[in-house]
């Protein structure tokens, strides 16, 4: 884990480029503090998005776990892997154009799908 420095408000107020500076170059973590308790944390971005993917993972986890303990059913691999594609197929075609209902009756009777 990065390590954990401390600095007041005030120091913190004066100097924010140059900690900002040593966050992205260094990573680590400031401790912003004032009448002698934590107000707020400055970190860097990646330390904030290693921290964000264990949360989640974390939370994925205890949903897993939850699931197990309560004998709900889980999704079969094979179903898990059919719905993953079909997200990927919606994916791809997100930038494809919509037509309506009544146009997509129009076509399949034109083309004997639908009678």
């Amino acid at each position: 884990m990065d390590k954990v420095m401390s600095v007041s408000l005030g120091e913190a107020k004066r100097k924010l480029g140059q900690l900002l500076q040593e966050l992205h170059d260094n990573g680590g973590q400031y401790l912003i503090v004032a009448d002698n308790q934590v107000k707020a944390v400055l970190l860097s971005v990646d330390s904030y998005n290693w921290m964000v993917e264990r949360m989640e993972d974390l939370s994925d986890a205890a949903e897993l776990l939850e699931a197990q303990l309560s004998n709900e059913p889980m999704m079969p691999f094979e179903e898990f892997k059919e719905d993953l594609h079909d997200l990927a197929v919606v994916a791809e075609r997100r930038d494809e154009g919509v037509i309506t209902f009544e146009e997509l009756k129009r076509k399949l009777k034109k083309d004997d799908t639908l009678s």
